[in-house]
């Protein structure tokens, strides 16, 4: 008969700072630049939880499949049923019929646990914003839960064949998983980030935490010392690790060994000052109810940016954190804690979790079959929203001249990207070059030149820089500039989604000075207008609204572009025969930026040009390009 494991108020401590940390991140709490990697340290205690009943229930012979996975569907799917009917709801009240789609698209894999599959294979440069992907955090239920399929059946064969050596086995494959995940990251992040084979080792390290030998401290002093460095390891995580950086791969290693140390440490022996702290009620309480808070915190978040995009920092903050809160507490209330006791039985707990899983894929499948049921919204809206998925593959050259996230410069096709005529100009950047070259190129040749394109996604021209989310760039801006030193075109002209980070300003600086030395004349353009959302949305608002206004307003995030608009100027004016062009300046005076012409959308996101904008922004450019 199986018998729960004894309560460790510590853990319910750990897991109200791994979702504090998440639910604080997400919220825009800058500090914690880590925060996310709350999901790291919920993936080691979930390791070892689960896997320390699993080691029990066999050495007792009393495991059964069917109370394992009845077990799970207990914990995991009354609340999530909870939070995705609430979720679906929402979605059809708020988002236009495309937007519905792709949420139930997501939905439905998320009822056979595969969102981090199905965001893997959706996720592109172009893609939605986080925002605006309502389930997004799905993909670590889809982790976790892909993880527990396979684990206790690989646990029961691996026992057959060589009991023994079963702790050296799990060691091996979560070293293997931990150092395939970091080689990937460097021309593959999104299937590091996202996929089970690269992120086991973490709920690995909570298993083999778990064996029946692993032998945990008695001394209060020892036992003391590692709930403390710990927590150091995951608080530190949270504040010293970015977004920006590569992960999950070896920096991951941060809060997991940090969870396992408080685990370790405070199994046996919990009246030390780290056990103690993690042990208060207010942590108890929120560790109690984090799944709930997990799993409604980015719901709220998504349609909170929905109904209030001009919110502040401080007030989207603290309105959506004590909305997340209040959401969570009714839930454990309601469903979660409740439901726990209802589904006692394992035939209960399978058949309910199965009916409520099959109810989300059907209303799923009946929003996909019924395209988002276009019919709310009328037509000219309907038109106006066909820009959201616009593919700017033409327009762009991509695959030729504009290589995606995982193409390295051997893809370029250097007879259609570098012209032989001259006189010859090169567009060197990332997409926000890239898409200028649809409105350039015309206006070049009727100028008598000839113009050439080097761009790549995520990549601006800085030689010299590593992005971590894009490993391809270094090679691509070296390449880049190696070809336009040895063919001296008569002109460069270079554009990016520019920043204040100091090595990126020393980076153009240097690029810059090397074309001067060469002899090659450089233009930059500064950055482009950025709306805080998507221009066709915005303009669909206004249709539905009786608004036929097509400049913008409060829409437009002005202080951020114009902080980097200053500080790359300032670059530029320091190296001789290197001029700016403020595009911001010439496009949107007053700041008022056009956001539509001739009935046709200048912007197919928040800050990328259609063919049509390309055209309308370089025509207002070319003069102080060409001047």
């Amino acid at each position: 008969m199986h018998q729960g494991l004894e309560y460790r108020p510590h853990i319910d401590g750990m897991r109200a700072i791994a979702v504090g940390g998440v639910v604080l991140f997400h919220f825009g709490l800058t500090p914690l630049s880590g925060g996310f990697t709350g999901v790291d340290v919920f993936f080691v205690i979930s390791g070892f939880l689960i896997s320390k009943t699993l080691y029990r229930d066999v050495a007792a012979g009393d495991f059964s499949f069917a109370d394992f996975y009845a077990r799970r569907a207990r914990r995991i799917v009354p609340a999530y049923v909870a939070v995705s009917l609430l979720s679906t709801l929402a979605a059809g009240l708020l988002l236009y019929p495309h937007a519905l789609r792709d949420f139930a698209a997501s939905l439905l894999a998320s009822t056979v646990f595969a969102s981090n599959i199905y965001f893997y294979f959706s996720a592109n440069y172009f893609a939605p914003a986080a925002h605006e992907l309502p389930l997004l955090h799905y993909w670590s239920l889809g982790v976790e839960e892909q993880f527990y399929l396979l684990f206790p059946p690989l646990l029961f064969a691996a026992r057959r064949c060589t009991r023994r050596r079963v702790p050296l086995l799990l060691a091996v494959v979560a070293v293997a998983s931990l150092l395939s995940g970091e080689m990937l990251l460097r021309f593959n992040p999104e299937a590091a980030f996202y996929l089970l084979p690269f992120r086991a080792f973490e709920l690995l390290i909570g298993c083999l935490l778990a064996l029946p030998g692993v032998r945990f401290p008695a001394q209060p002093r020892i036992a003391n010392g590692a709930v403390l460095l710990g927590l150091a390891l995951i608080l530190g995580g949270m504040v010293a690790l970015s977004e920006r950086g590569p992960f999950p791969g070896t920096d991951a290693l941060l809060p997991c060994a940090g969870a396992a140390l408080v685990i370790w440490g405070a199994d046996r022996v919990r009246t030390g000052a780290g056990a103690r702290l993690l042990s208060l009620a207010p942590l108890r309480f929120v560790g109690r109810i984090s799944y709930s808070l997990y799993l409604v915190h980015w719901p709220v978040a998504s349609f909170g940016r929905h109904l209030f995009p001009f919110a502040e920092g401080w007030e989207f903050f603290l309105g959506g954190v004590a909305t997340s809160l209040l959401f969570a507490v009714a839930i454990y209330a309601l469903v979660e804690a409740p439901c726990r006791r209802w589904l006692g039985t394992a035939p209960r707990a399978l058949v309910a979790s199965t009916a409520g899983l099959a109810v989300l894929a059907a209303l799923a499948g009946t929003i996909l079959a019924l395209g988002g049921f276009p019919q709310r919204v009328e037509a000219r809206v309907l038109r106006m929203l066909t820009y959201v998925h616009y593919r700017p593959n033409e327009a762009f050259r991509t695959g030729t001249c504009f290589l995606g996230p995982r193409e390295t410069a051997e893809s370029l096709r250097s007879d259609l990207c570098l012209p032989a005529r001259r006189p010859l100009a090169v567009l060197w950047g990332d997409s926000h070059a890239a898409h200028y070259y649809a409105g350039l190129e015309p206006l070049f040749a009727a100028r008598g030149y000839a113009l050439g394109q080097l761009t790549a996604s995520g990549c601006p021209p800085l030689p010299g820089i590593a992005i971590p989310t894009r490993p391809n760039c270094a090679g691509f801006n070296d390449f880049a500039l190696a070809e336009i030193l040895r063919l001296k075109p008569q002109l460069v002209v270079m554009a990016g989604f520019w920043s204040v980070d100091p090595a990126w300003l020393e980076a153009l600086e240097q690029a810059l000075s090397r074309l001067e030395a060469a002899g090659i004349p450089a233009v930059v353009l500064g950055p482009g207008p950025v709306f805080r959302r998507s221009v066709p949305l915005i303009l669909a608002d206004r249709q539905r609204a009786g608004d036929r206004g097509v400049t913008s307003g409060d829409e437009l995030s002005a202080g951020v572009v114009e902080e980097i608009d200053a500080a790359v100027q300032a670059v530029v004016t320091r190296v001789p025969g290197a001029r700016y062009v403020p595009v911001l300046e010439t496009i949107c005076p007053q700041r008022q930026c056009p956001l539509a012409a001739d009935h046709v959308p200048l912007f197919f996101d928040n800050a990328h040009l259609t063919a049509h904008g390309a055209q309308v922004f370089s025509r207002a450019l070319i003069g102080r390009i060409l001047p």
